[in-house]
């Protein structure tokens, strides 16, 4: 059983999608680039070089929650011993 359940993850794995190509330099090798992460989720073909470029400009997923006011503690806070506070 478990030998069939890991041939049917691998083949799941295996078919990706088909994304198209690069909506910056129209490269065929693209993976998806979430620009929100809203209900639905709005993503676009990216290749690697530009899914990196436009991570790096969007910044952290801590930077991110930051800009938008959410209240979240640091790696150093967290490594300090704060924790958050269930209300």
């Amino acid at each position: 059983m478990t030998k069939l359940q890991n041939a049917a993850r691998q083949a799941i794995f295996r078919s990706r999608p088909f994304l198209g190509r690069c909506a910056l330099c129209d490269d065929a090798e693209t993976s998806w680039f979430y620009v929100d992460y809203g209900n639905p989720p709005q993503v676009m073909a990216l290749c690697h070089t530009h899914h990196k470029e436009m991570s790096q400009h969007r910044g952290s997923v801590y930077d991110q929650l930051k800009r938008h006011g959410v209240d979240v503690l640091s790696w150093e806070e967290w490594k300090n011993g704060m924790r958050p506070v269930k209300n």
